[in-house]
């Protein structure tokens, strides 16, 4: 899983550093099955790296046989995991939601993000 993850987490960067003016949608599956059973968290965090407020980020349509608990938000960050959709913006420097839960053996949702800006600056980062 941690290979996969990595892999997932490289192309986003590709994605929020290219000179791109876009609007991207992807559907995410994750084999949480190492982790049955075991209680942590789900940080979902979005980085502004160009100090303007022009990217986002949504998911929605989490489906997964987790126990979800709390949800934390800080930052430019609106809505819930559960039933959704989490809104993330890039209005503050560092804007996160923290899910707690149990894992099941997977997660699916649905991840829409914006990519607007200008390719000469520091581009915004997301990681999940």
């Amino acid at each position: 899983m941690k290979t996969s993850t990595m892999i997932f987490l490289s192309s986003l960067g590709c994605f929020l550093a290219g000179p791109l003016v876009a609007e991207n949608e992807f559907q995410i599956s994750i084999d949480t099955t190492p982790l049955a059973g075991q209680a942590g968290y789900l940080a979902v965090d979005f980085i502004d790296g160009d100090r303007q407020f022009n990217n986002g980020v949504t998911i929605s349509d989490l489906l997964g046989d987790a126990d979800f608990g709390v949800l934390h938000l800080s930052g430019d960050v609106d809505g819930n995991l559960i039933p959704g959709p989490l809104m993330l913006g890039d209005g503050e420097f560092f804007n996160s939601a923290l899910q707690h839960l149990v894992f099941g053996e997977r997660l699916d949702f649905r991840l829409e993000m914006s990519a607007f800006g200008d390719p000469q600056s520091v581009p915004d980062a997301l990681a999940l």
